[in-house]
C-alpha cells in the first residue's frame, strides 16, 4: 500500500496500515514487553547503583513495575479505530485491536473503568461570583 504525501508525517502511525494514526487506546504490555521493561529498569538501576557516591548511602527504589503498572498506546487511523466506549478503557495484552473483522470492536473484554472520584465539597465563593453559568 502506497501512502499519500497528504497523510504521512512524523508521529505514531496506524498499527494496521501505518497511515498517520488520529485515536489512540491502552493495552496491557505481553510477557516479552514486560520482561523487556522490566531488563530496562533494571539496567538503570544497577547503572545509577554503579555510578553512585561510595560514601553515602546507596540509592533507594520502588519495588519492580508488574503487569498491572504497564500499558502501551495502541494507535489506529480513522478507519482502524476502535470505538470511543472501547478506546476509554485498557485492552488485555492479547487484544488483536485493530483487526478488520473486529471493527470498531476488538476480541478481548477490556477492564472495567475505575470507579469515578467523588465530587470534591464546593467552595465557597466570594458574594457577587455566580455558579452555573449565570449572569
Amino acid at each position: 500500500m502506497t501512502i499519500p504525501a497528504s497523510l504521512e508525517g512524523t508521529g505514531p502511525a496506524c498499527a494496521l496500515c501505518g497511515i498517520r494514526a488520529v485515536v489512540h487506546w491502552q493495552k496491557r504490555l505481553s510477557d516479552d514487553e514486560l520482561d523487556a521493561y522490566i531488563a530496562l529498569e533494571q539496567a538503570r538501576r544497577d547503572s545509577a547503583t554503579e555510578l553512585a557516591d561510595p560514601a553515602g548511602p546507596p540509592p533507594a527504589f520502588p519495588l519492580l513495575p508488574t503487569a498491572q503498572d504497564c500499558t502501551r498506546l495502541v494507535h489506529g487511523c480513522a478507519d482502524h479505530g476502535i470505538s470511543l466506549d472501547r478506546a476509554a478503557l485498557i485492552h488485555l495484552k492479547a487484544c488483536t485491536a485493530p483487526t478488520v473483522a473486529d471493527l470498531p470492536g476488538c476480541n478481548c473484554t477490556p477492564e472495567a473503568a475505575p470507579d469515578p472520584e467523588p465530587d470534591p465539597v464546593p467552595v465557597q465563593l466570594p458574594p457577587g461570583w455566580i455558579t452555573g453559568g449565570g449572569t
